[in-house]
């Protein structure tokens, strides 16, 4: 038997002990548990899914570093993209626009 709390159907503490249950006043609880994306248990059906900034983000960073091309370099190229090969300049804009996504998608847009 578990006993739980929970706030906003996220586990915040859990226990199989009648005694401790009863010294943290923890209701019993019958139901199924799941992990989120964040690793915290939630009530079955109740987990967050993951947002798509997290995916994007990531695989931003991913290519940044593959093509060892942070933003200030990035920003380098597109401010003057004649100094530079078209291929660079191509790849700093393709990684820019990706950053300009996920920037959006962190502001709510």
């Amino acid at each position: 038997m578990l006993y739980i709390r929970f706030v906003d159907d996220k586990v915040v503490m859990k226990t199989e002990s009648p005694e401790q249950a009863s010294f943290y006043n923890l209701p019993p609880y019958y139901g199924e548990l799941e992990v989120g994306y964040d690793g915290a248990e939630y009530k079955k059906g109740k987990a967050p899914a993951k947002p798509e900034v997290f995916d994007l983000e990531n695989h931003l960073k991913e290519l940044e570093v593959k093509y060892n091309m942070p933003r200030v370099i990035r920003e380098g190229i597109l401010g003057n993209p004649t100094a530079y090969s078209e291929f660079n300049v191509n790849r700093a804009r393709e990684l820019e626009d990706l950053a300009k996504k996920v920037r959006e998608l962190k502001e709510g847009k």
